[in-house]
């Protein structure tokens, strides 16, 4: 398998961690020459699919996730987006969640007053958005009745993507030449991944690219985006000395004087790394 992003063949090995919620085995690479980490071989994609039938249907196993059953911790947490993406300079209200899950993006957006649209792949993802929010869901991007967007969101999207080079190029084509891709994905450059390598809550059978910072910006310029960096919407904290550290050290007694050097040296080495997992990022079309 050829890396997504610089097509290149060439890559070794990562990790093998195992998946955070159903213990599978996970065999993780990293691209030897631009440094994207994914997943090869890739799990049975059935068993991807079926997870996310049974969190979008409330089936056993998933009745307390708040990730998916707190509609009103789900709701703020969309609404909290807004306040960074109502500052961004769209060239219209138009705006587009790919991957929208149970649509509680899409439903936000229109209280917004957003002209919004979702799709969503998942049936079991189309049902909750229906029943529960009133949210009619597209299944694919041949259903869109506009080409000009000025805004395309993929929450927690891009890492499941089977070809995220492709899908990006084909979503580009319903983006205003002047609009925005916003993207949420786990950061595995982050303090909370090497605090937990193998641990790590993002390992999952249904990730199969793991991006940093540096590695989504690679594949987005091979498209011909940039990073607006001004507008970033980032959901991680980051601070000169991370507060975790900090706060660890305070607890350390006198008598603890060899861990908490240690601790201060490993906050110094880490000092300009995110603290948490997720980063979101901002995109656009290069000026020609």
């Amino acid at each position: 398998m050829n890396c997504n992003s610089c097509n290149s063949p060439e890559y070794h090995d990562f990790s093998k961690p195992s998946c955070f919620f159903t213990k599978t085995q996970l065999t993780v690479v990293k691209c030897s020459d631009c440094g994207l980490i994914f997943l090869n071989p890739r799990p049975d994609k059935k068993l991807g699919l079926e997870y996310f039938e049974n969190a979008y249907s409330n089936a056993l196993g998933f009745e307390d996730i708040s990730y998916y059953r707190d509609i009103d911790l789900i709701l703020r947490r969309n609404k909290v987006r807004f306040e960074s993406i109502n500052k961004l300079p769209a060239p219209n209200r138009k705006i587009l969640d790919f991957g929208a899950g149970q649509g509680h993006f899409v439903k936000i957006a229109r209280e917004q007053n957003w002209f919004a649209q979702g799709i969503e792949h998942s049936i079991a993802g189309q049902n909750s958005a229906k029943q529960n929010l009133g949210i009619d869901l597209l299944s694919s991007v041949n259903e869109l009745n506009t080409s000009d967007f000025g805004i395309i969101t993929l929450w927690d999207v891009i890492e499941h993507l089977e070809d995220p080079k492709q899908t990006i190029i084909e979503l580009s084509q319903y983006l205003h030449p002047k609009g925005y891709f916003i993207i949420e994905t786990s950061n595995i450059d982050s303090l909370d991944y090497i605090v937990h390598k193998k641990k790590w809550s993002y390992w999952h059978i249904d990730h199969l690219f793991y991006y940093s910072k540096t590695s989504i910006n690679f594949l987005f310029h091979t498209m011909g985006f940039r990073q607006i960096i001004n507008y970033t919407i980032d959901n991680t904290v980051k601070k000169s000395k991370s507060e975790l550290f900090k706060k660890l050290i305070k607890m350390l007694s006198p008598k603890n004087f060899y861990l908490s050097l240690k601790l201060r040296l490993i906050s110094y080495k880490y000092k300009d790394f995110d603290v948490k997992s997720l980063m979101t990022v901002v995109f656009q079309k290069n000026e020609s």
